[in-house]
This record gives C-alpha cells, sequence and structure tokens, in this order.
C-alpha cells in the first residue's frame, strides 16, 4: 500500500537538543570513512532532464511489463496495487538517478518542507537511510533533515522490511559517542563502526542491482540518449574502510579538549 504521510517526530526517540546541523562532535563521529566518495549521479546534466524522461518513460512501461510477465512485479494479494510502478513524472529519484517505477518497494515520502504534508518528493527511501548512516551526513534534495524526516524514515524502514538500517540508531550511536565517558564513547564508536560499515556493504549491493538495471534501460534508448547515462562516473562500491576507531578517537578527543 501507498505510505502514508510522515507523522510528525517522536520526542522519545531522540534527545531534546537534537540538532542535526548544528551538532559539530555529531557530525564528526559519524564520519567513520575517510575521504568519503560523493555519489555521482548517472545522468549526464548535458541532457534536458525533459527530454529523457520523454524518453524514458516507454522504455520503463516495457521494462515493467516485462517485469511483470516474469512474475517479478505479481501482486501479493488480490486488489493489492504497486502504486509506484505507474510511470509518472519526475520519473527518477533525485538522489540516485535511478527509477522509482522500478524499485521492489515503495518510494519514501520526503516532504519539501517538513512542517508541511505536501508537496512531497518520491525518493529511494532505503538508499537515502543507508547514504545517511556511512556518510554521516542527514541531508536530501537540497535541505538538512529534521527529527519528524528521521521518525518517518525510521518508520517507512521497518513498514517496508527494508533491514536494520533506521537512521536514528546512527544518530543515538553518533550522540554516545560525542557525550560519554571514554568507555562509553569507544564502545559507541565501534557500534557505529560496523553499524555503518553494514549499511555500506548493503549499499553497495543495491548499487550493484540499480546498476545492472540502467544498462537494460541505456541499450532500449533512443541511440542518442544512451550517452545521457554514464556508468563509468558510478563510483566504486568495495573500497574498504581506512580509518579506525581510534583514529575517531583521537580526533574526538582533540576535538574536546580545544
Amino acid at each position: 500500500d501507498e505510505p502514508a504521510t510522515p507523522p510528525a517526530a517522536r520526542a522519545e526517540d531522540l534527545d531534546g537538543d537534537w540538532s542535526i546541523a548544528t551538532s559539530a562532535k555529531t557530525a564528526q563521529a559519524t564520519q567513520t570513512f575517510e575521504d568519503e566518495e560523493e555519489f555521482v549521479q548517472p545522468w549526464s546534466p548535458e541532457f534536458d532532464e525533459a527530454e529523457i524522461e520523454v524518453a524514458l518513460e516507454p522504455v520503463l512501461k516495457e521494462m515493467l511489463g516485462q517485469d511483470k510477465s516474469k512474475g517479478k512485479g505479481k501482486e501479493k494479494a488480490p486488489g493489492s496495487v504497486r502504486w509506484w510502478t505507474r510511470p509518472t513524472s519526475p520519473l527518477l529519484c533525485p538522489l540516485s538517478g535511478f527509477p522509482t517505477s522500478l524499485l521492489p518497494y515503495p518510494p519514501f515520502k520526503l516532504r519539501v518542507d517538513p512542517a508541511k504534508s505536501t508537496p512531497h518528493r518520491l525518493v529511494d527511501g532505503k538508499f537515502l537511510a543507508m547514504t545517511c548512516i556511512v556518510t554521516g551526513r542527514y541531508s536530501a534534495c537540497g535541505r538538512e533533515l529534521q527529527s519528524s524526516d528521521i521518525s518517518a524514515l525510521d518508520d517507512y524502514i521497518h513498514r517496508c522490511k527494508l533491514g536494520p538500517y533506521r537512521p536514528s540508531r546512527g544518530i543515538s550511536l553518533a550522540q554516545q559517542a560525542a557525550h560519554g565517558t571514554p568507555e562509553e564513547r569507544e564502545t559507541a564508536l565501534q557500534e557505529l563502526d560496523k553499524f555503518a560499515a553494514a549499511a555500506r556493504n548493503e549499499l553497495g549491493k543495491v548499487r550493484r542491482i540499480q546498476e545492472n538495471r540502467l544498462v537494460q534501460i541505456k541499450q532500449a534508448l533512443p541511440p542518442h540518449f544512451q550517452a545521457a547515462i554514464r556508468l563509468e562516473a558510478l563510483p566504486p562500491t568495495n573500497r574498504r574502510r581506512s580509518s579506525t576507531s581510534s583514529a575517531s578517537t583521537r580526533g574526538m578527543s582533540s576535538e574536546s579538549s580545544g
């Protein structure tokens, strides 16, 4: 079913003075990967987005028809509707560049204004949650995520059965790593390190699956539009983490003493 409008923030889920945008210590604690690469959009900015979507729509409809005939898009119960498989503009997730209609789960409704239920943008919620956890940067579509966004994203991950990748857990561990005793900080950093590594591994799997689908899309596009997909621009997904928990601890200690 179509996800409901994101609920209001639950105060018990996050600290009362929680603020993603202004917490330097939390940002540092969640930055568990050194030199984290920026995600590169697979669609070339040299092509007009409206023209791409016009060329893309019939390709997606054909692929969705093939998926349905193969059983990939089969409904789980009589009368159930995979509402997001109906290609409607905009067709692409603004974060990953992957068509939302091809997602195996419903997209997440990210509010344009966190204080208003509409309008919203459809984004790949699993991609968003894991990217936040891996990078320690809680922002999307040109704005910082608020506690209401994090609460709604947590509910979405749970409701759609997308694994343990709840952003609030990353925030909670980062807060413990920034404000606890030395022992608590070290334990929290280790847990945060494991959590981010698991999210990064899963994000790599998602990227590889989506890249394979983008290859199919590229082959089906008209020749003059095939150059719009830059698969060679996608960053590697299996680079091992180069920092250590002890290094992160030293960095935090330096900040605390400064």
